[in-house]
């Protein structure tokens, strides 16, 4: 009877005191997990060459299993975004590349689901890849 009084009161309190140090416990992993999501460099293990990936291929639908259009070229260690369509900033990350290697992002024209990932894209560019000067838009 005893051990199941221990048992129910450790059930308890270890929840407990995960909840009263969430703030803590972040502090401590936010910056390792933040440091391993964005410090990927799938690009150095890549041969010369110019090397095509597709970070969306959907359409202006919203669907849950597709991202918008985006296209990135990676050229040396650099690279280069064709279209910025929704989730084409996270799967770009997804894929292993750094943010900081983008270089530039060409908008083949002006519909809606071909730009509306640029502010995304702009700010994983800004925080993730350490980019201070602005992200050139042709």
């Amino acid at each position: 009877m005893k051990k199941k009084y221990i048992l129910i009161i450790l059930f308890a309190l270890i929840p407990t005191m995960l909840w009263i140090n969430r703030l803590t416990i972040l502090e401590i992993v936010l910056p390792k997990a933040m440091e391993a999501r964005f410090s990927n460099d799938y690009i150095e293990s890549l041969q010369d060459g110019l090397h095509l990936g597709l970070c969306g291929s959907g359409g202006p639908m919203p669907s849950s299993t597709r991202s918008g259009p985006c296209v990135v070229a990676i050229a040396g260690n650099k690279s280069f975004i064709f279209d910025a369509g929704t989730n084409g900033a996270r799967n770009f990350g997804l894929m292993g590349l750094n943010y900081s290697s983008i270089e530039a992002v060409f908008i083949t024209h002006f519909h809606s689901d071909h730009i509306d990932g640029l502010g995304e894209l702009s700010l994983f560019r800004w925080i993730g890849g350490q980019k201070r000067e602005p992200l050139n838009v042709y």
